[in-house]
C-alpha cells in the first residue's frame, strides 16, 4: 500500500469517526473501501453508457432523409 493524506472537513471527519467506531474500522479502511465502491460504479455506469451506443452503432440504419440534419429540428418538435 501506499501512505497517502487526506483533507476532510470537520462534518466529514465526524461521521467517518461514528462510523469507523460504530463498524470497528479504521478510517484508512472506510476509504479505501468506498474509494473502490465509487471507482467500481463508475466504471459500471460508463459501460453501460457505452453498451447503449454499441447497440446504436449496431443497426446500421440506412435511408431516411437527405436533408434530416437540416430539419432537425421540425423531426424532433413537431406536434404530431
Amino acid at each position: 500500500m501506499i501512505r497517502t493524506q487526506v483533507l476532510l472537513d470537520n462534518q466529514t471527519k465526524k461521521e467517518v469517526l461514528a462510523y469507523s467506531s460504530l463498524h470497528q474500522k479504521s478510517i484508512s479502511q472506510i476509504i479505501r473501501q468506498s474509494l473502490r465502491s465509487f471507482l467500481i460504479n463508475s466504471r459500471t455506469k460508463k459501460q453501460v453508457g457505452l453498451g447503449g451506443l454499441q447497440k446504436l452503432l449496431e443497426i446500421k440504419a440506412t435511408g431516411g432523409p437527405k436533408n434530416l440534419s437540416e430539419r432537425i429540428d421540425g423531426f424532433l418538435y413537431q406536434s404530431s
